[in-house]
Formats: C-alpha cells, structure tokens, sequence
C-alpha cells in the first residue's frame, strides 16, 4: 500500500508541462496519472504530439487520461453555426 498522497499532473501538451513529466520520470518520481483537459481548439501540431507523448508515458507505466467536456444543457445547445452575412 502507497503511503503518500496521490501524484497528479496537469498536462497542457507545452513545453514546461512535457518536461516536468520527462523530469519526474527520469528521477524515478512518481506520478499517478496525467490529466490533459482537451478545449478542443489546440494547433494540429498540439493534437499530433499527444498520441507520441501518451506512448512515451505508457511505456514507462505512467497512466494518462484526456478530459473534455462538452456542454449538454446550455442556453444555445445545440451549438449553432454563424449563418453567411448577406451584406
């Protein structure tokens, strides 16, 4: 059983998030688990990294998880699209 309080890290897919999990793992530090809260507007190269990164992690047993929240009940749901102008 783990004396300690549970390590979790908050992953925004940076470069100072990305290394302190490199760091921790290198020290043999544990984590465990790696939250990245998806807004769902990052930069393509943003989503392509991710899948290389979770590999990394899973190989050296560190878990990962991605969280996204979508709004159910909200004041315009569905979400609406702009129509053209017609100016």
């Amino acid at each position: 059983m783990v004396d300690r309080p549970p390590v979790i890290a908050a992953w925004g897919v940076g470069v100072d998030s990305t290394a302190m999990i490199v760091e921790l793992a290198e020290r043999g530090e544990p984590i465990d688990m790696v939250l990245f809260a998806d807004p769902g507007a990052e930069k393509s190269a943003t989503y392509a990294f991710i899948p290389v990164f979770r590999a990394w992690m899973s190989e050296r047993g560190i878990p990962s998880e991605i969280v996204r929240y979508q709004p159910r009940n909200f004041k315009h749901w569905p979400p609406y699209a702009a129509s053209p102008r017609t100016c």
